[in-house]
């Protein structure tokens, strides 16, 4: 639900498809991670969801990512 939610969001239509948006998997990061709007990352493992926001951090996805999979590794 949040990657559609957040696919509608980044193309602001009603009908956005997941190839035209601002959102972004990422392999390896649990069972299912991605970007959303270059400034938070969701992942989910089994039953559990993680998500890291980064607006205000004078960082960017990339400097998130060995933080993101520590976490997803230790779930």
């Amino acid at each position: 639900m949040n990657r559609a939610a957040f696919a509608r969001l980044s193309d602001g239509s009603s009908n956005a498809s997941p190839a035209h948006t601002t959102t972004g998997d990422l392999a390896g990061f649990g069972d299912e991670a991605y970007v959303a709007g270059g400034s938070m990352i969701m992942l989910r493992k089994g039953n559990t969801i993680a998500r890291f926001t980064y607006i205000s951090c004078p960082c960017n996805t990339d400097n998130i990512k060995p933080l993101a999979k520590l976490v997803a590794g230790r779930l």
